[in-house]
């Protein structure tokens, strides 16, 4: 079943598919999409979907335009806000911001447990993960959607890597050590 998209400057879409196409034609024949731009304003109102557009932003108000060139975690080509305010950038994910899909604390937790072991062993590999993260968890006494939000901070400037406060990952990485030692 296609999920119909709507962008806030009144845009709409049929599914995600039809918007994906869309905004990857768009990312495909321009470098620079300035305010008095045809496409402007729906970039930016798909940009306020964006998981992360109140972090990177704040305001649409400090939009300048967009840029798109290559870079992120994985160098592809993507869309960057410029600011008005510095020479600094925002890079972001047109299909993220389709899919307007944020992170649950959970998958925060997980992303950020599995970073940090992740960093003291190269070839991190456990099929079970999801299940031990949910199990310390749960022997901390909370439940997988409702454990305290200062266990794990939001992603920042590693896009899209959570990490967990000192506190409690020098404790899962204890438990976790044990746990799999069993």
């Amino acid at each position: 079943m296609a999920k119909p998209i709507t962008l806030s400057n009144g845009i709409s879409f049929n599914s995600q598919t039809e918007a994906i196409e869309y905004f990857k034609k768009v990312l495909n024949s321009e470098t620079e999409i300035a305010r008095n731009h045809p496409e402007f304003s729906n970039i930016l109102a798909l940009y306020t979907r964006h998981p992360e557009f109140e972090w990177k932003s704040v305001s649409e108000d400090n939009v300048e335009r967009f840029s798109i060139r290559s870079s992120g975690q994985f160098n592809t080509k993507c869309f960057h806000a410029i600011h008005y305010s510095s020479s600094e950038d925002a890079d972001w994910s047109y299909v993220t911001a389709i899919k307007s899909k944020a992170k649950s604390n959970f998958q925060c937790f997980t992303d950020a447990a599995r970073s940090l072991l992740e960093s003291s062993e190269y070839k991190f590999r456990d099929p079970n993960f999801t299940f031990k993260c949910r199990a310390f968890i749960e022997e901390q006494g909370f439940s997988q959607d409702s454990f305290p939000n200062e266990w794990v901070s939001k992603p920042a400037k590693l896009q899209y890597r959570s990490t967990l406060s000192s506190v409690i990952s020098s404790r899962f990485v204890d438990w976790y050590l044990k746990y799999d030692n069993k």
